[in-house]
């Protein structure tokens, strides 16, 4: 059974430094020590994890710095703000970007991703698209990536910023992480 927890976030530092870009690290943050711990045990036990609250309060950054240290796939779906629609193929062009940034870490997720049914390929350490996007499987992509964290003794976390973008794209639906055919 998924369990939700949703982490509102306000800010009202004075005298903060900013950042030109999200922060990386918790030590780049100031007292948001209990928002990491609390996000750090969501992002470690619970199915799915809201970060919920106002523009430019810092919920990028608090998702960064929090998850630094564990293994996880990051899209930016910022990157469709602009788009009236978005395709399958967008998503899943941005989600192979984050997946070759694991390549590195672990040779074996090769073998993993090998497995997915569908269209993806893997060069080196990049991996893309081949063929038509629709054929890729996005709960047989989500099961190798589970299967090999488990398998590497490791939580995977998966981190979709802007999430509400995802509502443009035509002829799929994200429910409770599940990529659905309509």
């Amino acid at each position: 059974m998924a369990r939700f927890i949703t982490t509102y976030l306000c800010s009202n530092y004075i005298g903060m430094s900013f950042l030109d870009r999200p922060a990386e690290d918790p030590s780049e943050l100031y007292d948001r020590e209990a928002e990491i711990r609390q996000l750090r045990f969501s992002a470690l036990n619970r199915a799915v994890t809201l970060v919920v609250g106002f523009r430019r309060v810092g919920k990028t950054s608090l998702v960064k710095a929090a998850t630094k240290d564990m293994v996880r796939v990051y899209i930016d779906a910022r990157r469709f703000e602009g788009m009236s629609y978005m395709t399958i193929r967008d998503f899943l062009s941005e989600l192979a970007k984050s997946l070759s940034q694991l390549l590195p870490i672990s040779k074996r997720l090769i073998d993993f991703l090998s497995r997915v049914r569908g269209g993806l390929s893997i060069m080196g350490l990049t991996i893309e698209l081949s063929g038509l996007a629709r054929e890729v499987s996005i709960p047989s992509l989500f099961d190798a990536l589970n299967d090999w964290a488990s398998s590497e003794g490791k939580h995977l976390v998966v981190i979709i910023d802007e999430v509400q973008e995802l509502s443009k794209m035509r002829g799929f639906q994200f429910t409770s992480g599940i990529c659905l055919r309509v």
